[in-house]
């Protein structure tokens, strides 16, 4: 595939196109599993790393 012709005549259609209502619609995309980065500031090695 010419990529440079794809993307400069815009002749590949993509196989999916999500329908949205505005620019800030999240729907389509899934809520977070878990808590991944809650804590992320706390400081975990504290106690290990007292004097560092």
């Amino acid at each position: 595939m010419d990529w440079c012709v794809a993307f400069s005549s815009r002749s590949v259609t993509p196989p999916y196109v999500p329908a949205i209502s505005d620019t800030f619609d999240t729907s389509n995309f899934q809520e977070p599993h878990g808590k991944l980065f809650y804590g992320a500031s706390k400081d975990m090695f504290g106690d290990i790393f007292m004097d560092f």
